[in-house]
């Protein structure tokens, strides 16, 4: 392949990867532009390519303050070739190819010069939240990450050098060897020394949680990050210039995979500071109005909140007419919070059909299905009773039938529809275990051969092999794909299987009756065939609400869902505990029921009389792949 010598910016760029081989490539036109992604390229090669065809376009805006004028900073896809070429000689100066390096920092222009930085180095980098970020929780994740990964040193800024050195002292880190990206000021970037790498070498390893607390490190190979963001370009015509704004930290999957792929894409990455959208939700969509986002990915909390928080003074500032993709990665979407976010912000331009409800999970490198985008996603009133038996039908004419979201079609992704037991395919309409092949799943969790087998080397019943067991329960219907639970979740109450996000589901529509927005459920199976219902209020209520709800909320799924309620627990908002994909840890909630740690806002004295030898779940939950 040929060597250009490129003298544009005071010394020499070698570049072989970015002269793409014309017949491995994978060309889709979209428009007028056409995307190229070879099967054989890397991030680090991407970005060379960019930063020499295009090296004015903005790689990443990072856009912090939650009010105006909101502050922001920016890379070119030129200045980041030559900051993580900077990088990547220091690094280069420190560690070996392959090492494994933390990159602990706040989610600004500085995390990616040192994450693409570590790609350049041949290292592979884990986006770690900063141990003194947000409490124990992040502490203890940050501990978690290190010692799984085997990581030799942790990168991060000057401001932050000292709370990682005290943070390896303390746990015990030692050997981690604490390195600050001011050391990189004095290097030439022409020290650098490509590493030898293929689309197989392992680009990242992405931790996810895990029920109880543990977390797994899915290790993304380049090929799984070129074929993602082919699907992306296929899937939701994402294209070079393309502007995605992102609200999740880097060290979440939504958020990095996203990144990573903007960049093989040539598009642009607006990320915005995380902990504005809590303070005020208003921000994310000014953010998306002034720095003109095609696409905006969210969990479905996050359109929820804008829809209840937004004042219409703040509303009437708003320009989201040019917002083309609102990315829903709620599993499963819910209809509701769609349809009442489309309805408050059409006054500012936003269209229905722009909300793309996909699905995805870190182990397939996020995008499995999705688009396209050439409607709002169709919405499927589920018949209850049929569901219970493990059939998705459409309802007819019955009142509460479950509103499900079609997640997108599945034509041009190998999806099964899987009985978790029998490992038989099943047909479309019934339910089972989604299961997914290709070359986006990723080759495993880091060191855990294994649950490899287990989760990622599936075969069905008929022979077919090399699927990812996802965990999540799902059917097809007109050629779509509608998500109904979770495996881990079901219950199995006097012969009968309950889908927890039935109840679930009841138990947020009960609210309305006296009007009380409940945000969070979780359904709790009892020993002796009962069940238990903790939920969230967003503000505290009066007490004779509360003791009037719990009265409600027992006798409608007594009545409706037909396992008796032990007891229904009323906590604030924010109490009950999730994980960083969005979803609440069943094993962890389980064992904080049972142990009486969920603090109800009104006591009911029945239950503090003692629930006793009821209290106890019935037993640990299947193993959570996620």
């Amino acid at each position: 392949m040929p060597i250009v010598d490129f003298p544009v910016f005071g010394f020499s760029w070698v570049i072989t990867a970015y002269l793409i081989d014309q017949g491995r490539s994978a060309r889709r036109c979209l428009g007028e532009d056409m995307v190229m992604i070879s099967v054989d390229e890397t991030v680090m090669d991407s970005v060379v390519g960019h930063a020499v065809r295009a090296p004015e376009r903005q790689a990443v805006v990072f856009v912090s303050g939650a009010s105006d004028p909101l502050l922001a900073e920016s890379l070119s896809y030129a200045e980041l070739d030559l900051g993580a070429r900077a990088v990547a000689a220091y690094l280069q100066s420190q560690i070996e190819p392959g090492d494994r390096v933390l990159v602990m920092h706040q989610s600004g222009i500085d995390f990616a010069k040192s994450f693409v930085g570590c790609l350049y180095a041949g290292a592979v980098p884990i986006a770690c939240p900063l141990p003194g970020g947000s409490g124990h929780h992040h502490l203890a994740r940050a501990t978690g990450i290190a010692l799984d990964a085997g990581s030799r040193v942790a990168l991060t800024d000057p401001a932050h050098l000292p709370i990682v050195h005290e943070w390896a002292d303390q746990d015990g880190l030692g050997r981690i060897g604490c390195l600050s990206t001011d050391a990189t000021a004095d290097l030439a970037p022409t020290r650098w020394r490509p590493p030898l790498l293929t689309a197989e070498s392992v680009a990242v390893l992405q931790y996810t949680s895990m029920a109880g607390g543990d977390h797994r490190g899915v290790a993304l190979s380049h090929r799984n990050l070129a074929d993602n963001a082919a699907r992306a370009a296929r899937l939701l015509g994402w294209q070079p210039g393309t502007r995605l704004c992102n609200w999740f930290p880097f060290h979440h999957a939504t958020s990095l995979i996203a990144f990573l792929e903007a960049l093989l894409l040539g598009a642009t990455t607006v990320q915005m500071e995380p902990a504005g959208l809590a303070r005020h939700p208003s921000t994310w969509l000014e953010i998306i109005d002034r720095y003109r986002a095609d696409v905006a990915i969210a969990p479905d909390a996050c359109y929820e909140l804008c829809t209840r928080r937004v004042s219409d003074e703040e509303l009437a500032r708003l320009d989201l007419s040019r917002w083309r993709q609102a990315v829903d990665i709620g599993r499963p979407a819910r209809a509701k919070t769609i349809g009442e976010f489309s309805g408050r912000f059409a006054a500012a331009g936003f269209r229905p059909e722009a909300f793309v409800a996909g699905y995805g999970l870190a182990e397939a490198t996020m995008i499995v299905t999705g688009g396209p985008v050439c409607g709002p996603p169709r919405v499927l009133p589920a018949c209850v009773e049929n569901l219970r038996r493990g059939r998705l039908v459409a309802a007819e004419g019955e009142a509460g039938g479950l509103e499900l979201v079609a997640h997108g079609p599945v034509d041009g992704s190998d999806i099964r529809i899987v009985d978790p037991v029998s490992r038989t395919v099943r047909p479309e309409g019934a339910v089972g275990e989604v299961w997914v092949r290709g070359s986006g799943v990723a080759g495993g969790y880091w060191r855990s051969d294994p649950e490899r087998d287990q989760v990622f080397e599936a075969t069905t019943a008929e022979g077919e092999r090399g699927f990812l067991r996802t965990g999540d329960l799902g059917a097809v219907h007109a050629g779509e794909l509608y998500l109904v639970g979770k495996l881990d979740k079901r219950l199995v109450i006097g012969g009968r299987m309950i889908h927890p996000e039935e109840i679930e589901h009841q138990v947020r529509r009960l609210g309305g009756l006296l009007g009380q927005r409940i945000h969070r459920v979780f359904t709790i199976p009892l020993r002796g065939g009962e069940i238990a219902v903790a939920l969230e209020l967003d503000t505290a209520a009066d007490p004779d609400v509360v003791t009037r709800l719990k009265s409600i909320v027992r006798a409608r799924l007594a009545r409706r869902s037909g396992p008796p309620v032990a007891d229904v627990v009323i906590v604030e908002c924010g109490t009950l505990c999730g994980l960083s994909g969005g979803g609440l840890s069943h094993e962890l909630m389980c064992h904080l029921f049972a142990a009486d740690a969920l603090v109800p806002l009104i006591e009911d004295p029945e239950r503090a009389a003692g629930l006793g030898h009821r209290r106890v779940p019935t037993g640990p939950p299947l193993p959570a792949h996620r």
